[in-house]
């Protein structure tokens, strides 16, 4: 499967670029840019949408190895389960941690405000912020979630999707099916914005729907029953995919104004249309040899999208404090916006790239355990 490293991958480097971008806020309306220039830089300006797909994907890859059996039982049990979690998450997340405080404490520019994306990750340094990181629980409250390293707020929600998709979607899904399981996860994904007052709406709690689409995919995708191979062959999941991506367009303009509604229903589009890519590649890879495979599938499945993806959860983790320690190096030049442009997308987006894997080497990869793709993914 390996095309879903490659999707995985193509979404951590999307991530990245929208920092380097957006981290300076570049203002990508000046008139020193060229109308493509501006436009190529204002589709790449909508990062969460790639952390949506990063959801499906896991819901996707962990309902897999379940699918493929026909069953809703976790191997070893629950708390099995919740053990290779935390192996897979835990440890690369605690050394990212680490590694951003130590910059912060021992790089002054990286503890004061340059009106650049990092200013979100300071302060760094209060008990609050730093226990709430520690127990994963920092994506709660406006005053934690994008401290120390901005974008690990996405990986405390997915850590607490995995408790839910384990204590509550399992046995759902056991009990009423497929159907029930995705419309109760979605509504489980709403009712926070309510029953919180909006104070949680950063968490974005709709992404418990999103990774039940992912499940649905996945049981879709290799179950062996009779109405679920019916489902798999007679809808055109990659028209519906397409399809599905006309809408994005709308909502995705809404994200700037912190529209909630369109937010959440941007987030809700990109995962059915996600969870339909799934399918279709699932499909096109069951029934076709190599040579024939349809063209997006072997984009996927190229070597530099599945390399990508094989450090994409590094990547994701490391490249903030690096784009930051670039942003205060350059912030002595006094670069016009073109050439910061230049520089960022050109030269940064590499650098984050191979710091990002020098990491990987060191501190995702000897936790890594060497099993089929299907099962430790």
């Amino acid at each position: 499967m390996l095309h879903l490293d490659g999707l995985r991958g193509l979404a951590a480097l999307y991530v990245v670029f929208y920092h380097a971008v957006g981290d300076n806020r570049i203002p990508i309306h000046d008139k020193e840019f060229p109308s493509v220039v501006r436009y190529l830089i204002s589709l790449i300006s909508f990062g969460q949408a790639a952390v949506a797909i990063f959801i499906v994907l896991s819901g996707y890859c962990l309902m897999m190895p379940l699918a493929q059996l026909d069953t809703t039982f976790l191997r070893g049990g629950v708390v099995e389960y919740l053990k290779r979690r935390a192996r897979r998450i835990l440890p690369v997340y605690y050394a990212a941690l680490i590694i951003s405080l130590l910059l912060i404490a021992a790089i002054p520019a990286l503890n004061r405000i340059s009106e650049s994306g990092w200013d979100a990750s300071l302060p760094a340094f209060r008990t609050d912020i730093i226990v709430s990181h520690l127990l994963l629980f920092h994506n709660l409250s406006d005053n934690w979630s994008h401290k120390i390293d901005y974008p690990m707020w996405s990986v405390a929600t997915e850590w607490q999707i995995y408790f839910i998709f384990a204590l509550i979607l399992l046995p759902l899904q056991r009990r009423f099916g497929l159907a029930v399981t995705v419309i109760s996860a979605t509504l489980l994904g709403l009712i926070p914005h309510w029953l919180f007052n909006r104070t949680v709406d950063k968490a974005c709690f709709e992404f418990i729907g999103l990774f039940a689409f992912g499940m649905a995919g996945a049981v879709i995708s290799f179950s062996s029953l009779v109405h679920h191979n019916s489902i798999r062959n007679k809808i055109p999941w990659g028209t519906l995919a397409l399809i599905l991506l006309l809408p994005i367009a709308y909502f995705a303009k809404f994200r700037a104004q912190g529209d909630w509604a369109h937010l959440v229903l941007s987030n809700i589009v990109l995962g059915l249309a996600t969870v339909c890519l799934l399918i279709y590649c699932a499909n096109a890879l069951q029934s076709a040899d190599e040579q024939s495979l349809p063209l997006s599938v072997r984009f996927l499945k190229a070597k530099p999208c599945v390399v990508l993806g094989s450090f994409s959860y590094s990547l994701y983790l490391i490249h903030a404090p690096v784009l930051a320690l670039l942003t205060a190096a350059l912030n002595k030049f006094h670069l016009t916006a073109a050439t910061t442009v230049e520089v960022y997308l050109i030269g940064a987006v590499p650098l984050c790239v191979l710091a990002a894997y020098l990491f990987y080497l060191l501190f995702e990869k000897p936790f890594l355990v060497k099993r089929k793709i299907s099962i430790n993914s």
